[in-house]
Order: structure tokens, then sequence, then C-alpha cells
């Protein structure tokens, strides 16, 4: 629920609803449209560390709530302080922070480098050590919030720590699944196959049934920039200064999220209707994500119990 009162989530729902509809309908009928008209005017052809920063983003970033969410479980399977566990859970945390460099590098370099010129080198290369970057900053935060008490003063609640990293996880998980899913199921090519390689153009929905299909709806760079939501759940809004520092990163988000989305449009990497609907499929996970997570948990503990009241 958004709101405390159900009244007003009815009346949320039903404008969100009426409104989404109504500019989603547009995107599909002026899907091509749209795309013809940013080849006319050549938006496309400009290149800009901007452009290659957002084009990585999408596609890594994902990456981040993911490294966030294991590494919090790799804490609470090792939360007895023995030597062997404190042994092995160090060994294990400097090999997955290695995987998560190795993620990034393979993440963030274009392949095209190793077997074709790159006109455009230092702009890939300074986008993708911005994304590095990132991926240092994340280590380092992550590591000193989950394993010291130089962030978070008081001790962690291991059951509300275990809490959170399933609704980040299931989110993040409930997200590529759908998408990638729709991907292979209508095989919509992306504007520059139709442009460029002679593609048919479909539209929204339409299931592609020939050999030239595409992954264009629904776009998984704007997944990839949603689902950094997905750390949202970690954060408490509990007094004035935790409301803030949520709200502050929620519109972060949400404005690097924007300018994924455009950057893919402008660039014909995407339709608008293939931008709309990830970000619609990706906003109702997260505002369900907590509410699937609870019920499941709440009907294994049932199960649970009923078995132990017939077994008894």
């Amino acid at each position: 629920m958004i709101f405390k009162q159900r009244k007003n989530n009815l009346i949320f729902w039903i404008i969100f609803g009426v409104g989404f509809t109504c500019i989603f309908t547009l995107a599909i009928v002026f899907d091509l449209a749209i795309s013809k008209f940013i080849v006319a005017k050549e938006i496309n052809h400009s290149t800009s560390v901007l452009n290659e920063i957002f084009a990585i983003y999408g596609s890594y970033i994902v990456a981040v709530p993911i490294y966030v969410g294991l590494l919090a479980l790799i804490k609470l399977a090792f939360s007895k302080q023995t030597d062997l566990a404190r042994g092995l859970k160090i060994t294990i945390i400097i090999f997955y922070n290695l995987v998560f460099l190795g993620a990034s590098v393979y993440l963030t370099i274009d392949r095209v480098w190793f077997y074709k010129a790159v006109t455009d080198f230092l702009t890939e290369l300074i986008a993708a050590i911005t994304m590095y970057l990132v991926t240092i900053i994340t280590i380092i935060l992550t590591s000193l919030t989950l394993f010291t008490s130089k962030i978070i003063k008081q001790p962690l609640d291991e059951v509300r720590l275990l809490e959170k990293t399933l609704f980040c996880l299931t989110f993040v998980i409930l997200s590529l699944a759908t998408i990638g899913l729709c991907k292979i199921v209508f095989g919509r090519p992306r504007p520059l196959q139709v442009f460029n390689e002679g593609y048919d153009f479909k539209y929204t929905f339409q299931i592609n049934f020939s050999t030239k299909r595409g992954t264009s709806f629904p776009s998984g760079h704007t997944m990839g920039s949603i689902s950094c939501f997905g750390l949202m759940f970690y954060l408490k809004k509990d007094t004035k200064k935790q409301k803030i520092y949520f709200l502050t990163l929620q519109i972060i988000i949400g404005v690097l999220a924007t300018i994924t989305g455009l950057s893919r449009l402008l660039y014909l990497r995407h339709f608008l209707s293939d931008v709309l609907f990830a970000t619609l499929i990706c906003s109702l996970y997260v505002i369900f994500t907590k509410s699937i997570v609870r019920k499941i948990f709440y009907q294994v503990k049932t199960n649970k119990r009923l078995k132990e009241v017939e077994n008894g």
C-alpha cells in the first residue's frame, strides 16, 4: 500500500491506471513515428560521454543491488563468530568481491574493442572507468555498513536484514525474469534494426514469428536502472533525517532511470513503448514485492505449523 487509507490507495491506482493507459496507448500508436522523427533530426548520430555512461549504466547497474543482497546473505550465513567461520567468511567475501569486480569489467567493456576499430574509444573508456568507480564505492560502503559500525552505530537486526534482503533480491529477480521472458516471447526488432538492417517493424505485444527477431521489447537498460530501487528496501524512514535520505536517494535513482530510458529512445535502441512497459513492470514489482514475500513466508509458516499439529 502506498497510502495508509484504503480510499486514497484506490484513488491513486485509478488515476495512475487511466493516465498510464492513455500514455502507453499513444506510445504504441506513434512508436514508429517517434523513431522516424529522431532519425529525421539526426539526434541519434551525436555521441557523448554522457550517452556512453548511461548506455553502460543501464546494463551494469543491476549488478549493484544483487551484490548488496548476496553480501548481506553471506554475512547472515556466517553470523557465528568461531575462528573457522570467521576465516571462511573472509575468504568467501574476498572471492565474492573479485567476482563482482570481474562482472563489472565484463559488463562495461565493449567487446567490439577486441576485433574492430572504435572511433570513440576514449569516450567509452571514460564511461567504463566511471562505472568502475561506482563498483569500488559500492564495495566500500556495503562492507562498512555490514561488517563495521562506521556507518550504522547500533548492531544490525539479523531478522530485519534478512527480510530486507529478500525484498531486494526478489524484486530484482522478478524484474529480470519478466523482462527477459518478454524479450524471448515477442522478439521485437530494435529501431536501429528496422531503419538500418531492413527488419520489419512490429507493434507492441505483436509476436515476431519471422527469423529476423530482436530484443527491443521491453527495455532491459530501463529495467536495470530501475533495479536500484531494490536498495530502498534497506533504508529506514523512522526519523525526519532518515526520510530525507530516503527521498533524496529515491529522486536520484528516479532521475538516473529517466535519463537512461530517454537515452535508449533517442539513440534508437528502443521504442517509447519498450521503455514505458519496462518502467511499469518494475514499478509494480517495487510496490508489491513486500506483499509477495510476506505472503509466501506466511504460507510457509502456516504449513509448518499444520505439519507440527498433524505429527504431534
